[in-house]
C-alpha cells in the first residue's frame, strides 16, 4: 500500500501562514485516510528540515512559505510553490480548491 503524507512548512509569525492555518486543517478533516496522512513542521523551530527539503527563508524573505509537499512512500511528488531554477517563486495565493486539485486529493483512495 502506498503511504501518501502531504505536509505544510510553515512559521507562525509568517501572515501567509497563519491565513492557510484553517483551510489545512479542514482539508486534513476531510481527506485523512489510511493511505494519505497530513503533517505540519514549523520552519522556525525546525530550519534543518527546511534546508533539507530546499525551502529558503533567510534574511526575513517568506516567498517560499508556506509551501505544501506531497510525500508518497518517503519521496516527494509534488510541491507548491513551485520555484524556478533560478531561485524565483511562483506568485501564488493558496485557496483550499486550489491545493485539492494540485495534489489529486479528491482521487486519493
Amino acid at each position: 500500500m502506498k503511504m501518501k503524507w502531504l505536509i505544510v512548512f510553515f512559521a507562525p509569525w509568517a501572515p501567509q501562514c497563519v491565513h492557510l492555518e484553517p483551510v489545512f486543517a479542514e482539508i486534513s478533516m476531510k481527506y485523512t485516510s489510511k493511505q494519505l496522512r497530513f503533517g505540519k513542521i514549523d520552519v522556525s523551530r525546525w530550519p534543518i528540515a527546511a534546508k533539507d527539503h530546499k525551502i529558503f527563508i533567510q534574511n526575513g524573505n517568506v516567498d517560499q512559505l508556506p509551501t505544501i509537499i506531497m510525500f508518497e512512500n518517503g519521496k516527494e511528488t509534488g510541491r507548491i510553490p513551485h520555484v524556478y531554477d533560478d531561485g524565483t517563486v511562483a506568485v501564488k495565493r493558496l485557496y483550499k480548491e486550489d491545493i485539492i486539485a494540485a495534489f489529486g486529493l479528491n482521487d486519493v483512495k
